[in-house]
């Protein structure tokens, strides 16, 4: 980028791991000319650390899931921000609420199910779900599947009410590894497109916790582009059709990327906010899908002002431009 003689501007919405991660890779190729826009009083967004002592007590997420090709695990693994006694599985001593410790074996055989009904609705989401099927959620095929697993059991009912206790834990777990309310609330078909990393799924970061993880990417780039306190309550999307993607392998190609006739992008933080602007070529958008879902109809919307062929992000008491726009 040092030899482009045009710095695109580049505005980020969000400054949780994902708007971090894109800044400082962004950064690192050399781009200067960048605000990341946060809506909470702090960056991190779903990380969230709460130190006790010289402990640490994750109140969002807890683990990186999975080794192998996952670059989060190798990026915290590099700078020793991850505690490699720690082990986290089925290894954990089972009690019911009255005290009574629960027989290994039950939880093995618990667990082997379990494993085996998510093989099961991996394979009917790959293999069985038409796109025409109707809305059909993880907790139905979780549910039926352990039922019949329970029903052609030939043991005592007290194995079996122990057992049935054991999945209503594990749903429980998976509620909050799928960030849910309920099963029932998470469709099979984009539950099935999760991909698992080889390797420990709960590779647990030290006594500084995953906040760590955040303090590492914020560290890494300019303190004056990070703006807390600025919610996005519109953006106003042009056709994707004319968007100009930016990626790595363009990058030192798209150098006229500031003076193209693209129309640019504008996000609004505040509806009285009609002051300072700040023009951008591109606009990356990293809040999560549940914000977005929820927000559709006021974030996202094809409106261009008839005057400037403009499109807005406007916060509290700025409003920024962008040409392009990475989703």
């Amino acid at each position: 980028m040092s030899n482009l003689s045009i710095q695109p501007k580049i505005v980020i919405i969000g400054a949780g791991i994902a708007g971090l991660s894109a800044a400082r890779k962004l950064y690192g190729y050399g781009f200067v000319n960048i605000k990341l826009l946060e809506a909470q009083k702090r960056t991190g967004g779903r990380i969230k650390t709460s130190k006790i002592g010289k402990g640490a007590i994750e109140l969002g997420a807890q683990w990186i899931h999975g080794e192998g090709q996952n670059p989060l695990f190798h990026i915290a693994r590099d700078n020793h921000l991850i505690d490699s006694s720690v082990k986290v599985g089925w290894d954990e001593e089972f009690r019911t609420q009255n005290g009574e410790k629960i027989d290994p074996t039950i939880c093995d055989e618990v667990m082997t199910e379990i494993d085996r009904i998510s093989d099961h609705c991996e394979t009917f989401y790959n293999e069985i779900i038409p796109e025409s099927c109707p809305e059909l959620s993880l907790g139905e095929q979780y549910s039926q599947q352990f039922s019949i697993y329970l029903n052609n059991l030939k043991e005592d009912s007290r194995r079996k009410q122990l057992k049935k206790g054991l999945f209503d834990w594990n749903s429980l777990s998976e509620h909050s590894m799928n960030a849910c309310n309920s099963l029932y609330d998470l469709h099979i078909r984009g539950w099935g497109q999760y991909k698992n990393f080889k390797g420990n799924k709960h590779v647990e970061f030290d006594m500084r916790g995953y906040q760590s993880i955040v303090d590492l990417f914020q560290d890494a780039i300019p303190s004056d582009w990070v703006h807390i306190n600025k919610p996005v309550i519109h953006i106003d999307w042009r056709d994707n059709k004319q968007a100009a993607y930016i990626d790595k392998k363009d990058l030192h190609t798209n150098t006229e990327a500031s003076n193209t006739n693209l129309i640019p992008l504008n996000a609004q933080l505040d509806e009285k906010s009609i002051g300072n602007e700040l023009k951008a070529d591109t606009c990356e958008t990293t809040m999560s899908d549940g914000v977005k879902c929820d927000n559709h109809d006021d974030l996202m919307s094809n409106d261009v002002d008839p005057i400037t062929k403009q499109l807005k992000v406007i916060c509290d008491d700025e409003t920024f431009y962008a040409d392009h726009v990475i989703t």
